[in-house]
């Protein structure tokens, strides 16, 4: 109902804004690849009338190359320890294949990595590792993903145990 606010537990924090900026205490560096830019749109309900600066925004990627990065730090290593990675969007359509969410990746697939897809039906595809290679994936029915609507998707790991919710639901 609200942006989150960050805690002692939060490493990454971001684009919730006016800016591409970390507002977690880790205070990572987010870059803009390709044309993406922060408009005035967000999924939690405010005033009538927008403002930068009590309502913040959203990142707008326009699906031909846009996407940030953030550099390689200790504090983003997921490990073995207990973790929630999740975020908020807004897909104006699902018409490509395979769209990226959102993740900790790398072309090498190395360890302690995840990534979070949406196929052009709707499901949720996921990947992560824990020992190099895909050690695990699913995927979701059909429809869960809505085009035109705000979605909210977190990847959690509780133990050994990885689950996927999206819009509230496991």
């Amino acid at each position: 109902s609200s942006p989150f606010v960050a805690d002692a537990n939060t490493v990454l924090l971001a684009c919730q804004s006016n800016r591409f900026i970390d507002t977690s205490t880790t205070a990572a560096t987010l870059t803009p690849n390709g044309n993406v830019s922060v408009q005035a749109f967000q999924p939690f309900p405010g005033a009538t009338t927008w403002s930068a600066s009590v309502l913040g925004g959203s990142g707008y990627f326009d699906g031909t190359g846009d996407y940030l990065t953030v550099a390689d730090n200790a504090a983003l290593e997921v490990g073995s320890g207990d973790f929630t990675a999740e975020a908020w969007f807004y897909p104006t359509s699902l018409a490509a294949s395979y769209n990226f969410v959102f993740g900790k990746w790398t072309s090498a697939n190395t360890n302690r990595s995840f990534g979070i897809f949406v196929r052009s039906t709707g499901a949720i595809e996921t990947y992560w590792t824990i020992s190099g290679g895909v050690d695990y994936s699913a995927i979701s029915s059909s429809g869960v993903v809505k085009a035109n609507a705000w979605n909210h998707i977190a990847l959690v790991r509780s133990g050994n145990v990885f689950s996927v919710y999206a819009n509230g639901v496991s």
